[in-house]
């Protein structure tokens, strides 16, 4: 069974409607992934500087 021209253009035009649709939320999906990366980063950083601050004054209690 033949389709119109007109079917199997509004079909591509659905099929890439939806593979625009599916990449918008994958980007998305990347940009959350991105942010939790950077706020985790943020947090090791903090910690990395209280630990050295605490190395730190144990250094001088015991001098």
């Amino acid at each position: 069974m033949e389709m119109s021209g007109e079917n199997k253009r509004g079909e591509r035009e659905e099929n890439i409607k939806g593979t625009q649709e599916d990449g918008r939320r994958k980007g998305e999906r990347n940009m959350k992934k991105l942010e939790h990366t950077e706020i985790n980063l943020e947090s090791i950083r903090s910690m990395e500087k209280d630990g050295r601050s605490l190395k730190a004054r144990e250094k001088e209690d015991n001098t």
